[in-house]
């Protein structure tokens, strides 16, 4: 069954794919959207996946990987609008969806005042700030089916193997940035950034990959401490190899802080396990570790891993700095985006935010009326960047969401049935991670990866809600 889910889905992505860059290179990408949204529909009724929505909900994910759309707030959300369009009867489905009232009184009152925000402050035209809006309408959507449709076992295995395909083709295409081995100005493959110099590229996300690869490689990880091959059907050898990718696609986005939460995780997902005396578990995490080691040693000159100890250099007391100095990281190189993330908050008031413009990565929300002339992306700060962009009533809710997500994956790898405990567990050490990363960078700033946060949010709320009720048959 998920050989045949796996075709259709790899057939769905090359086609979307195709098209995508056919409609960009040489003919505007203005005819990007609606163009590869056809094709998307078109191929839905080839295929005959219009009834699995687990399928399109990985398809939208997976495209969300791609640099495309930038304005209109990547493909993802449009993906999703689209397969609302075409087969909303799913939606109100009880026997797949169980709606939350308080999650769409939420949802609902996060969006008008998002709409308020772009209308009354946000200085960007009128078009990039009707496609942000569309593109938001788009981000909750998935939140609100995503977290109230009830996944079986089935789909979990599918959710993960997609999880393991995009994280390989996201380090592909990371080291396609750096040799060259393909030229293009395809953001199928790279976005042609090449970040400290003749290094390497960081693809995908831009500054965010690090931190995608670094929440992938700690899901992994816990999931190399489960019965993943008895209770999912996943080879454990095909986890390791997740995992192994992963670790390496982290490294090598060469962020300090990504790479320090990075080894403290493993370290502590380590120790825990020799303290609970689990032998099993144990050897596996250290045959993970070594067999790592050794390609890590192997692959050092290739990839240039020395450099990210050079980085260390540059600045020897960095970490110092930022435990003596949280709150205003004084002395490092985020000092001066934290002092007017600061002063961008308390200055000014935030009843209304900016609203959710990805048509600019939200830099009006950062700096628009700032009594400077600043160069910088934004705060390097999730948590100064919030009130910016949402308001103090829709960064409440949006926080909210973000504190749900940790609670409820920790209380699932509490629980007693385990299926929700193995995917609860993974995504609880996601969860922590993302939480940390985002001290150093904003996910606001990223429209394709704030698409792929919502996923996860919807999922975990999702196997959080029907924890007593997975369903063991397929439903599709």
């Amino acid at each position: 069954m998920q050989t045949k889910r796996l075709f259709k889905f790899a057939i769905m992505m090359l086609t979307l794919m195709a098209s995508s860059q056919y409609f960009i290179v040489g003919r505007g990408s203005i005819l990007m959207m609606p163009a590869v949204l056809v094709v998307y529909v078109i191929m839905t009724f080839i295929l005959k996946t219009k009834g699995d929505y687990t399928l399109n909900i990985m398809i939208a994910y997976s495209m969300s990987h791609f640099h495309l759309a930038t304005k209109a707030g990547m493909l993802g959300p449009w993906l999703i609008l689209a397969y609302l369009m075409m087969n909303g009867r799913i939606f109100i489905d009880g026997k797949y969806f169980k709606y939350n009232s308080l999650l769409i009184i939420q949802t609902i009152i996060f969006l008008f005042l998002n709409l308020l925000g772009l209308i009354v402050k946000n200085p960007n035209t009128l078009f990039e700030n009707m496609t942000s809006f569309i593109s938001l309408i788009g981000l909750l959507v998935t939140l609100v089916v995503v977290s109230n449709y009830e996944f079986n076992k089935n789909d979990i295995k599918f959710v993960i193997l997609i999880f393991i395909i995009m994280t390989a083709y996201s380090l592909i295409s990371a080291i396609n940035t750096s040799l060259g081995l393909i030229h293009t100005t395809s953001p199928l493959l790279t976005l042609n950034e090449v970040y400290f110099g003749s290094h390497w590229g960081v693809p995908m996300f831009g500054r965010s990959c690090p931190e995608y690869f670094l929440c992938m490689n700690i899901f992994f990880a816990y999931l190399l401490t489960t019965q993943i091959d008895v209770l999912f059907g996943i080879k454990r050898h095909i986890i390791l190899l997740a995992y192994i990718i992963s670790f390496v696609g982290c490294i090598i986005g060469f962020s300090k802080t990504m790479t320090t939460i990075l080894i403290i995780s493993n370290a502590v997902i380590l120790v825990r396990n020799i303290i609970s005396i689990d032998i099993k578990k144990t050897i596996n995490i250290i045959t993970g570790l070594g067999v790592l080691v050794i390609i890590l040693i192997m692959i050092r000159n290739f990839l240039n891993i020395d450099y990210i100890f050079e980085r260390f250099n540059e600045q020897p007391e960095i970490f110092k700095r930022v435990y003596e100095n949280p709150l205003t990281a004084e002395g490092t190189s985020r000092d001066y985006s934290f002092y007017w993330g600061w002063r961008r908050n308390l200055d000014y008031s935030w009843f209304l935010g900016y609203g959710w413009s990805p048509a600019d990565a939200n830099n009006a929300a950062y700096f628009h009326n700032l009594p400077i002339n600043i160069s910088k992306h934004d705060f390097h700060n999730l948590y100064l960047s919030i009130f910016p962009v949402f308001g103090w009533i829709g960064g409440g809710i949006f926080l909210w969401w973000l504190l749900s997500l940790l609670i409820k994956s920790l209380r699932m790898s509490r629980m007693k049935n385990l299926y929700i405990k193995t995917i609860g567990s993974a995504f609880f050490g996601l969860s922590i991670v993302f939480l940390l990363g985002e001290y150093a960078i904003p996910i606001t700033s990223e429209a394709n990866y704030m698409f792929i946060l919502f996923v996860w949010m919807g999922m975990v709320n999702s196997l959080y809600n029907t924890s007593k009720q997975v369903k063991l048959n397929y439903h599709y």
